[in-house]
């Protein structure tokens, strides 16, 4: 995923079957992301604020000026957040820039052409539906 996503909403989890709370799907099940575990009464605990802080906080598109300067930052919002807490706090070399970085006009080409196509369209019983 190239996407801001879930991990930089406080309020959104994703838990294992052992019960550890993860605020990035891409990583569940590696423990050191964790950043809580589910009470006996469903509720959660956490177990790991610097993980919690660094997922709200560390991955602030916004705070690297390289991004902010980029022309493709409100089409990415600075890629993946995971990817780029790697980078930032373990030495990663995530690409974290969107595929059609460099490419937009063949990505727009090709766009227009399924566009034309009908690949777009709703199919003609949901347009009937909906009259």
């Amino acid at each position: 995923m190239t996407y801001e996503c879930a991990i930089r909403n406080k309020n959104t989890f994703a838990i294992d079957p052992e019960g550890y709370v993860y605020q990035c799907w891409e990583v569940i099940g590696n423990k050191k992301y964790a950043v809580g575990k589910l009470g006996k009464d469903g509720n959660v605990i956490v177990t790991n604020q610097i993980e919690l802080h660094r997922n709200l906080y560390g991955a602030d598109p916004l705070a690297n000026q390289e991004r902010i300067e980029c022309s493709y930052l409100p089409m990415c919002a600075g890629g993946c957040p995971i990817q780029r807490i790697e980078n930032e706090f373990e030495g990663g070399c995530n690409d974290v820039c969107i595929t059609h970085k460099n490419h937009i006009s063949e990505w727009l080409s090709i766009h227009l052409e399924l566009k034309k196509l009908g690949y777009f369209s709703k199919p003609e019983e949901e347009v009937k539906n909906e009259k």
